[in-house]
C-alpha cells in the first residue's frame, strides 16, 4: 500500500507537543500518528 501524500495544516505548538510526548523525530510521523 503506497504512501499518499496530503497537504494538511496543524498548529506547529500541537505538532510540537506531540513530537515530545511520542519522542519522534519528524513532523510526518507526528502526523501520521
Amino acid at each position: 500500500m503506497g504512501r499518499v501524500r496530503t497537504n494538511i495544516v496543524i498548529e506547529a505548538t500541537y505538532v510540537d507537543a506531540i513530537m515530545d510526548r511520542y519522542g519522534v523525530h519528524t513532523k510526518t510521523e507526528a502526523v501520521d500518528l
